[in-house]
């Protein structure tokens, strides 16, 4: 490494900026130089103003709608310790609309191919984050999903990947957490609590609705198969549905095309990672999914 070149430079990759920028101010705090990669166009964070708050030590780089060489002149990244890219969900639609809009993963699709060509040829330590955060409000956004599944004419419900594991609470908490994953390589998902399962939040959804949901099948082949029901509570649901049928397979992965697409978008998580959801928030999930059902009725 050059003289005075930074030694503790982690560059942040998030396409919509919002916990990469929170992961950097941490970072800034407790003195670490750091970079945020992002579409600041796109992005859910007013950038100016978050450039000013940090007195400009902030660095923050551009992709311009997802090209790569834009930022690939700058010479700074050739010096840095390690990429961590973080896998955002920009909306509910991310996982379950076939990506071909910056409205979903498409963006990070695009560029993070030049991303990991970059780390190599510089042989910089790449690493991914293998959860991510939301709020009980997103969880409720997935619900309100599902129940419009019902009332529509569509014969299956259809997702990008399976392959997502939410942390369940405070973005304070999930920030300090993912500092611990960047700076230690070590560090271990399961440190997680609260942590559930995209296969886990559909399966306790079908539950509430009275029917028992299976998954099998790998990769792109894995589908959800009704397995058992209790017509008497889906009656009292309201949905006397054909979708609700013993063998029926209800649900299937979207055909993305372009299977290293399909990679990127079933993420970096991790398939051993379980659900470790505390009892009460389990519980308030239950109550949310058959209050938000209810009012469907």
């Amino acid at each position: 490494m050059l003289e005075n070149q930074p030694t503790k430079h982690f560059i942040l990759v998030d396409p919509y900026l919002k916990d990469g920028i929170l992961l950097a101010k941490k970072l800034l705090s407790i003195g670490y130089y750091v970079s945020v990669i992002g579409d600041t166009a796109n992005s859910e964070v007013d950038v100016i103003s978050t450039r000013q708050s940090s007195n400009n030590d902030l660095e923050i780089l551009d992709i311009k709608n997802g090209c790569i060489n834009n930022i690939i002149p700058n010479n700074d990244l050739k010096f840095s310790k390690k990429f961590y890219v973080l896998n955002t969900l920009k909306s509910v639609n991310s996982i379950f609309t076939v990506p071909n809009t910056k409205e979903n993963n498409a963006l990070f699709a695009e560029f993070i191919h030049g991303i990991e060509r970059f780390a190599i040829e510089n042989q910089i330590e790449i690493c991914y984050n293998k959860i991510h955060h939301c709020e009980l409000s997103f969880i409720e956004e997935i619900i309100d999903y599902l129940n419009s599944f019902f009332k529509n004419n569509e014969k299956r419900l259809m997702v990008n990947s399976l392959d997502i594991v939410w942390f369940v609470g405070g973005k304070n908490m999930f920030i300090d957490e993912i500092v611990k994953d960047i700076l230690d390589s070590n560090s271990d998902a399961d440190n997680f609590s609260n942590r559930i399962t995209f296969r886990d939040l559909l399966k306790i959804y079908f539950e509430v609705l009275g029917a028992e949901l299976e998954f099998c099948g790998k990769g792109e082949q894995e589908r959800g198969v009704i397995v058992d029901y209790e017509e008497e509570i889906l009656s009292l649901h309201g949905l006397g549905s054909q979708k609700i049928r013993l063998g029926n397979t209800v649900l299937k992965i979207n055909d993305l095309h372009d299977s290293s697409l399909f990679e990127k978008l079933k993420g970096q998580n991790l398939n051993s990672l379980d659900s470790n959801l505390s009892a009460e928030l389990e519980g308030k999930i239950k109550r949310l999914i058959k209050k938000k059902i209810y009012n469907n009725m």
